[in-house]
């Protein structure tokens, strides 16, 4: 099985040991890191709460993600309730590109295309969310379900044969403020 970003199964990108780039650099003193140790993180689900018919909820940050010191994480998403994500903000800058040209998330989309809802944060960034009921009634519980890899990393300091880079969030959405 190949091992790398935006795969069909959802594995480490990296091993133990393995040498990273995070871009953008969250460190400007260090160029890589090497991975000391991996746990994966079967769940964490987010409920923004009850949204009536065809409404959003305000813009949330999403702290059951956050990090210790020196490490990052792989995430994929899974709405568990009729719900959109409407915007995504990591780093303070809006970003779409983890589920490729589309502007919302939506179930239907997810099915279709799990692997395009992978990303990354590093330590304690922070990471953002506005959700929308797109329906036509109201509804009780609007869930997000996080599951992924947080990595242990320590500075690197030589330049590595190899290396695996992991970019952040994701990118900028052209033509949206951050």
């Amino acid at each position: 099985m190949r091992r790398g970003l935006f795969t069909k199964e959802f594995e480490p990108v990296v091993q133990i040991g393995d040498i990273v780039k995070i871009i953008p650099k969250p460190k400007p003193e260090i160029e890589f890191w090497e991975v000391i140790w991996i746990e994966p993180i079967p769940e964490v689900v987010k409920d923004f709460g009850a949204i009536s018919a065809e409404s959003e909820k305000e813009l949330t940050q999403i702290t059951e993600l956050k990090l210790n010191e020196r490490e990052f994480g792989q995430w994929r998403i899974q709405l568990l309730d009729d719900i959109e994500i409407v915007e995504f903000r990591y780093g303070g800058k809006t970003v779409t590109s983890i589920w490729g040209l589309k502007d919302t998330l939506s179930k239907v989309g997810i099915r279709a295309m799990d692997l395009m809802t992978e990303f990354f944060t590093w330590e304690d960034d922070e990471l953002w969310m506005k959700i929308k009921n797109p329906t036509k009634y109201s509804i009780s519980t609007s869930r997000v379900l996080f599951r992924g890899y947080v990595f242990q990393v320590k500075p690197y300091m030589a330049k590595p044969p190899a290396y695996t880079r992991i970019p952040l969030g994701s990118r900028k959405v052209r033509g949206v403020p951050a």
